[in-house]
């Protein structure tokens, strides 16, 4: 619905009716009478200058008069208004019990000389109230807009809601309403503004509810409700219902159906108690809202209706630890073999409880921290587990005693593994430094814990190419055939296993390339990979391994069969079985290339678990 005001044609605003109507006021000044007779007096003095002041006072009580005038035509406080369109008045009662219905009326005339179109009320009821039905079904999730028909010059109409306010006693409920209505012949919507104000002077139960504000979490609550009926006569079928959400576990109650409490009758004038105590479960954070409602059965024309006669509302805080436990590696992208992990951890609590007797672990999970020299001050080293706690001192100093806003850093260095010669290492999972830390304390009875995010960082390893030649994978898996020394007139067969990791940054247009020589049979068919194709060309006697694009820090394995026959001439020599291999590639990020190259695979087998040094070709 159009509701601005601009007069032009097809613009639509909306017109304050106490604004839209002139008042023309005229104050007259009695005439002085005219006198011969000279006032000797004034004769000789200098002329006064006249003040302005009286002027701009007039001013004044002419504008005060025309806003009385205005409010007066537009407004009023007994629920009644009328302009030059429409007549309105919204009736309710003065004062009800709490849990009453009450029902209230708008009637609205139109008194214009056209029809009133696009009518619609809007409805802003005041806490308490629960809407139950209308005369016209309402719009809107808050059933508080209507949609009324268009009414002819003359006409008039009304608008029935119902339903119940509840309230403590001496409460005062205000209704506001607002009737907007547009003119057949007008192109601007205008509005009536009413409101009507309903007195809760009487309740049908006294209640008094002893529960806590604050609670610490995993404690137990109470809730102990006294009642009195107020009225002179018996009240039936009552029920005291408690709402306290998902997270409430019972432990004891004075009703035989948990949260809701039945009582066929209280006697006039009777008090009673109702008691209930449990526990919020570990999901319910920071508070819970809860509600206290009384129910009555009422009977009309031989049918139960239950109505609500007293509703309370309130908020139990839940006072549980917040720890804010941050742990980071400070040179996570800068690891190098040799140096050290540097560490800072950030301790605080956010909360408004106090944390006592507290233990801090630092879990690591690493190949390369070389623990025989970690040397944390006041720390106690529990295989790859830092432990700090207040009977160690230094930082566990602080762990005794974690009060609201307190705030406290540890730094700290953890000293990796120096490469060795055979540090032959390329798996991502190898070369990774993890670490977490837990705070443990108990709250409430209960243990609790404050885990940080998992801090991960990686040696920096440039680009690497592994080739081996293997009869043997471990100590008990065989992959090769034939006899161990190669002997001469029979074939043996080896695995040639090719690892690639890819170092810190990702390849694309990945090559790893060798060429056999012209006595070694390939046998491995397509071969195997872990990630992209291994083809063998017969002509150039050259295998290759492609693939597209490998991410950062990944390792990627191929593998191939090849077989020899070794002759007379190759006794007591070593067996070529691959020549140097070599991997291409581009950096990702940098977009540079990149090249590795490997020494030629012999019958040596160097780095075979068991015939490591036995590849010189013998006689049968």
């Amino acid at each position: 619905m159009a509701r601005s005001l601009d007069l032009r044609r097809g613009s639509q605003k909306v017109v304050d009716l106490r604004q839209s109507r002139r008042v023309k006021t005229t104050i007259s000044k009695p005439k002085k009478k005219r006198s011969n007779k000279k006032n000797y007096s004034r004769m000789n003095r200098s002329p006064k200058r006249k003040s302005k002041k009286p002027f701009y006072t007039l001013v004044f009580l002419i504008l005060i008069l025309l806003i009385a005038i205005i409010s007066s035509m537009f407004m009023s406080n007994n629920g009644d208004f009328t302009s030059e369109s429409v007549k309105v008045s919204l009736s309710s009662p003065k004062a009800v019990a709490s849990g009453e219905e009450v029902k209230l009326v708008l009637n609205y005339e139109n008194i214009d000389k056209v029809a009133l179109k696009d009518i619609e009320v809007v409805i802003q009821y005041p806490e308490g109230f629960f809407f139950n039905s209308a005369t016209l079904d309402p719009i809107g999730q808050e059933k508080n807009v209507w949609q009324l028909n268009s009414i002819g010059p003359g006409e008039s109409a009304s608008l029935e809601i119902n339903g119940q306010l509840i309230g403590k006693k001496n409460d005062n409920k205000e209704f506001l309403v607002t009737l907007y209505y547009m003119p057949l012949n007008f192109n601007s919507t205008f509005k009536a503004d009413l409101s009507s104000n309903i007195e809760i002077n009487d309740v049908l139960f006294e209640v008094d509810i002893e529960a806590p504000s604050d609670i610490n979490k995993g404690d137990e609550v109470e809730f102990k409700v006294n009642y009195k009926n107020t009225t002179a006569q018996e009240m039936n079928g009552i029920q005291f219902e408690f709402l306290l959400g998902d997270y409430f576990e019972i432990i004891e109650s004075t009703s035989t159906s948990s949260l809701v409490f039945e009582l066929e009758k209280i006697p006039a004038h009777e008090s009673g108690e109702i008691y209930l105590k449990g526990v919020f479960s570990k999901e319910a954070r920071n508070e819970v809202n809860w509600q206290f409602n009384i129910k009555q059965d009422l009977v009309k024309d031989n049918v139960t209706e239950q109505r609500l006669i007293y509703i309370e509302e309130r908020i139990i805080k839940i006072n549980s630890p917040e720890i804010s436990l941050i742990l980071e590696m400070l040179n996570k992208d800068n690891l190098v073999w040799g140096g050290n992990a540097e560490f800072k951890l950030n301790l605080e609590n956010l909360g408004k409880t106090t944390i006592n007797n507290a233990l801090l672990t630092i879990d690591t999970n690493s190949f390369v921290i070389d623990y025989d020299r970690v040397n944390v001050a006041n720390s106690d080293l529990q295989i790859k587990t830092l432990v700090f706690s207040p009977d160690i001192g230094g930082f566990g100093n602080n762990l005794k005693e974690i009060k609201e806003d307190d705030s406290y850093e540890l730094t700290f260095s953890l000293p990796l593994l120096s490469q060795g010669d055979d540090f032959n290492l390329i798996s991502p999972e190898e070369l990774m430094i993890e670490a977490i830390a837990t705070l443990s304390f108990n709250f409430a009875t209960k243990n609790e814990k404050v885990i940080s995010s998992l801090e991960t960082g990686y040696i920096i390893v440039d680009t690497e190419l592994i080739t081996e030649a293997r009869y043997y994978l471990d100590q008990y898996t065989v992959v090769g055939s034939g006899p161990i020394p190669p002997t001469v007139g029979e074939e043996t067969e080896y695995m040639i296993y090719w690892k690639v990791f890819s170092g810190p940054h990702g390849l694309n247009d990945f090559e790893v390339k060798t060429s056999l020589p012209p006595y070694i049979t390939y046998k491995g068919g397509d071969g195997s990979t872990t990630a992209g194709s291994l083809n063998y060309d017969e002509t150039s006697r050259e295998i290759k391994w492609t693939l597209d694009d490998i991410s950062a820090r990944t390792q990627i394995m191929a593998s191939f069969e090849v077989g020899v026959i070794p002759e007379g001439n190759q006794i007591n020599q070593l067996l070529i079985l691959t020549n140097p291999t070599q991997l291409t590639g581009v950096e990702k990020e940098t977009d540079s290339p990149i090249s590795k190259n490997s020494n030629l695979l012999t019958s040596e087998l160097l780095g075979d678990p068991r015939v490591e040094k036995q590849g010189k070709v013998i006689a049968p």
